[in-house]
């Protein structure tokens, strides 16, 4: 795919982002946001949760309620 890309003198990422640029330009903020939103999977990972099995179980809330 990238030496497809690089003969036909074609950057998927960058015309995606010159697409999103005039997007928001011409106040299209929604097509803008979802094409930021599909460039940002590229330059940063997504979270995912992690789940610490040695994290004990909370006891509970203690409430205290005092008139001033």
């Amino acid at each position: 795919m990238a030496e497809q890309s690089e003969e036909l003198d074609c950057d998927p990422i960058e015309a995606l982002a010159t697409v999103a640029k005039q997007a928001q330009a011409n106040n299209d903020l929604t097509l803008a946001a979802s094409i930021y939103k599909e460039l940002a999977g590229y330059c940063a990972a997504k979270l995912r949760p992690v789940e610490d099995i040695n994290m004990a179980e909370p006891e509970g809330i203690r409430v205290t309620i005092v008139d001033a």
